[in-house]
């Protein structure tokens, strides 16, 4: 069986470009009017980029319907990353929100433009991951990512979520069987040099010499 893991941002996205285009109007309309009675607009001068500052603290807020044991797992994850490129990034887990709220989280997140809300994804719910057949789905280096785990089975919840992580964090899938970026889930439970070699080349903040994968060779 083809166990992909299938990140499909785009039904999310447009599910947050409507639930954001009234607040994006008032800020726009609110933008001109400074620069209408400003000597200009100028964006010459470089700012710093959105999680280029060293450490990136990374707040997480869990979907409190998430059980004990499945929290736990998800935490492992976090740490995991912390572990592998912890002068870079550290997460932290600072909260939970209600299971019926945890996209409304989302949404204020975009405007700390920072941290990472964890979704729980039943039946009942809206069809957040773009297809109901998906395990799970993030935002590449947006504010969430979405674990549908009562279709997981004998899967590994802390193995996905390293790879979902890995999403938020910037790295896109990888065409290498074994590496933990690869997009169909094949059981890798580590962070292997190839998906850090990955997330050096879309970080380039992220030095690989002073990150240290997991796996290790049996």
């Amino acid at each position: 069986m083809n166990c992909a893991i299938r990140c499909a941002t785009v039904p999310v996205v447009a599910y947050l470009v409507m639930r954001l285009a009234h607040k994006l109007a008032q800020w726009l309309a609110g933008f001109l009017a400074v620069c209408a009675l400003s000597l200009g607009c100028s964006s010459g001068q470089s700012q710093p980029k959105f999680r280029d500052l060293e450490p990136d603290f990374e707040p997480v807020t869990f979907d409190s319907s998430f059980t004990a044991e499945e929290k736990a797992e998800l935490t492992d994850a976090l740490e995991a990353w912390n572990q592998a490129a912890g002068k870079f990034v550290h997460f932290e887990v600072v909260g939970e929100v209600d299971h019926d709220k945890w996209m409304d989280r989302v949404i204020e997140q975009e405007d700390k433009m920072d941290g990472m809300v964890v979704g729980k994804v039943t039946a009942l719910d809206e069809d957040v991951c773009g297809s109901p057949d998906a395990l799970a789905c993030a935002s590449v280096r947006g504010q969430f990512s979405a674990f549908n785990v009562d279709k997981l089975g004998s899967r590994s919840l802390r193995n996905i979520a390293l790879h979902e992580f890995g999403h938020h964090l910037g790295l896109g899938h990888l065409n290498i069987r074994d590496s933990l970026m690869y997009p169909a889930y094949l059981g890798a439970n580590c962070i292997d040099m190839e998906t850090l070699k990955a997330l050096a080349t879309a970080r380039p903040s992220f030095r690989l010499e002073d990150m240290k994968s997991d796996c290790h060779e049996s």
